[in-house]
């Protein structure tokens, strides 16, 4: 490991206090002269680590995406952590490394920025650098598994939960996997299966979380700025290192769960489409109708306006009427 990197993990590990250059260099085993230009490095690309004269040097956890500080935020620390400046996709990164061989814990990879970031249907994520939220987990199966589509339906509720936590907002969720806030899609969510070409069977999991976090909406491209919303105005002093964390924390609390739908209440609750006049879009085929409820297995229970009522598993929600505003397909 390098000094810059030894330096990190120490003073991640004791944020907010003050560790002297002296323990510094003993624990790492190099000179206080490397040791300080160590510090010049990571100040300069970033970290915000500041110099008290006399005594030392301590870490303050600010935009930079830290694995160091983000892993001291988890409840349950039985996940690998990486962290990227730039990446095409988290997820395409994650569904290459399931093609490998490592352990069977879990896998979190976040990146500053991304240029190839995608949602459903190929679509185009627009992910610019430092403000943003783009990361993915990496879930290795050993077993059969059923009710995939559940677990982009969990993931959102988890991603609901730590905003309520951390924000103190109450953001709503349109069926499946998007989540809004003040009536503006803020977060996206796409679940994709890495499967064994000879057995056919699903190996693994990648659930990709797309987050305008502090995100400067004028930014992005014109046509998304009537329909893509930011949390910045909301987000205070919470860094994307400990919102990632607590995102992780409520995950993973889900996932150990997530077939039975005990979390389908709260995501009821939650709901942006429930009683509400929508488009649906399954297949090739296009209807109009309403919600009636959402099912504990993550079903959509829809009757189109012939009154016919029928469950849909999968399928996108192109418009839906919320008090007046149309919302259309982003």
């Amino acid at each position: 490991m390098k000094t810059k990197d030894q330096i990190l993990k120490i003073l991640s590990e004791r944020q907010d206090s003050i560790v002297s250059g002296e323990v510094l260099a003993e624990t790492i085993g190099v000179s206080r002269t490397a040791i300080w230009k160590a510090i010049k490095g990571l100040q300069e690309n970033g970290f915000e680590i500041e110099t008290i004269a006399q005594k030392g040097y301590i870490l303050n956890d600010g935009n930079r995406l830290n694995p160091q500080l983000i892993y001291s935020y988890l409840d349950n620390q039985g996940i690998q952590v990486e962290t990227f400046d730039e990446l095409k996709s988290t997820n395409q990164l994650a569904k290459e490394r399931a093609t490998q061989q490592g352990n069977n814990e879990p896998l979190l990879i976040v990146a500053n920025g991304q240029t190839g970031g995608y949602g459903r249907f190929g679509r185009d994520f627009e992910s610019p650098e430092d403000t943003g939220i783009y990361m993915s987990y990496l879930l290795r199966i050993n077993q059969p598994i059923k009710d995939v589509g559940q677990l982009t339906t969990a993931t959102a509720m988890a991603v609901s939960y730590a905003l309520e936590n951390k924000l103190n907002i109450q953001p709503q969720i349109k069926w499946v996997n998007d989540i809004y806030y003040q009536n503006k899609k803020v977060c996206g969510i796409l679940t994709e299966a890495v499967t064994d070409i000879e057995t056919q069977q699903v190996t693994s999991l990648v659930i990709g979380i797309g987050l305008d976090f502090k995100t400067d909406i004028t930014k992005l491209s014109t046509n998304l700025q009537d329909k893509v919303g930011s949390l910045v105005a909301e987000s205070g002093d919470v860094t994307r290192n400990e919102l990632i964390a607590e995102i992780t924390n409520q995950f993973m609390i889900i996932y150990q769960d997530y077939q039975s739908g005990g979390f389908m209440d709260d995501y009821r609750k939650r709901s942006l489409v429930i009683g509400k006049t929508v488009t649906l879009k399954s297949g090739y085929q296009e209807i109009t109708g309403v919600v009636e409820t959402i099912s504990d297995s993550g079903q959509l229970v829809f009757r189109n306006d012939d009154g016919q009522v029928t469950k849909y598993m999968a399928g996108e929600i192109t418009k839906v009427n919320v008090e007046g505003i149309t919302h259309g397909q982003e």
